[in-house]
């Protein structure tokens, strides 16, 4: 079963049907007979409901028309498409805002919202909100613009590798055109004999070197006091990744202080691993109480 669409044809373009079977114009306003039947009707004492009924015309345009007709006395309906001077104003203050925008642009939404009242483009009741300020900003792209003019940070990556922007926004080397991430990796460090010497027998001293310690480490091998921190740091982690496989390799260094193996050292003489056979220390007799 198909249902077809019931259409009018009217005056004023094609009509359609409401819920209560008016035909109606959408977005044009009621035909002046039905405005004034409308009215009529009210003054007689009809209540809103049955002069919907009755005239097959919808509860709101019934309210809104008695309203308008309450508040002004006018029966005719308001102008379609809004107040052409009230388009000519929002036009005004919009190009104006444009004009004080770009001269300042560093000024913020309430500021701008200051200035034009004080240029008295508008009044305080008149102006622009600060949200709709922004939204117009955002609607030309003008922040868009000035986050790409933002000063770069000397923290920022493109400053790490030596990159920076060029006016046509396109990336640029500082070094060269062809830039290759394997040349900003930082060399690393060789150390020779007599280096390593030292630092491994200050490294049996004291796992963890204060400031006056690294000093003389410093002197001594002509390193800064960092590679030493650095070279301090790979030792430390190279000897916890062995000490639990060969303890006796690694007798003087032990991971944490306050260990229990710190505290009491195995004797050299017991084996490493526990056997599975008898024990190795029988339980002592107990002495007798006397009775």
């Amino acid at each position: 079963m198909t249902t077809e669409s019931i259409t009018f044809n009217h005056i004023l373009g094609q009509g359609r049907v409401n819920q209560l079977g008016g035909v109606f114009i959408n977005g044009r306003p009621l035909p002046q007979a039905v405005r004034v039947q409308i009215i009529e009707m009210a003054s007689k004492g009809v209540k809103p409901c049955h002069i919907s009924r009755q005239l097959r015309v919808s509860h709101g345009a019934v309210s809104k028309i008695l309203n308008r007709y309450a508040e002004t006395g006018s029966i005719s309906p308001g102008q379609i498409g809004g107040n052409p001077r009230s388009k000519i104003s929002v036009q005004s203050i919009e190009k104006q805002l444009m004009l004080t925008y770009e001269e300042n642009p560093k000024l913020c939404a309430a500021e701008l919202r200051q200035l034009l009242i004080e240029q008295e483009v508008c009044s305080r009741a008149t102006a622009p909100t600060v949200a709709s300020i922004n939204r117009f900003i955002r609607g030309k792209g003008w922040n868009r613009e000035k986050k790409q003019e933002k000063k770069r940070l000397n923290h920022s990556i493109d400053s790490i590798l030596g990159i920076s922007m060029d006016s046509d926004g396109k990336l640029s080397s500082s070094d060269d055109d062809s830039f290759s991430p394997s040349e900003s990796r930082r060399n690393r460090t060789s150390f020779t004999a007599e280096q390593l010497e030292t630092l491994e027998n200050a490294f049996k001293a004291n796992t963890y070197p204060d400031a006056t310690e690294r000093e003389a480490i410093a002197k001594k091998t002509g390193l800064t006091e960092e590679k030493i921190m650095t070279w301090f740091s790979n030792r430390r982690a190279r000897c916890r990744k062995h000490l639990p496989m060969y303890p006796s390799i690694f007798p003087t260094v032990v991971p944490t202080p306050q260990s229990s193996a710190a505290l009491f050292p195995m004797p050299p003489s017991l084996p490493l691993f526990m056997p599975t056979g008898p024990l190795l220390f029988p339980a002592f007799p107990q002495p007798e109480l006397p009775t």
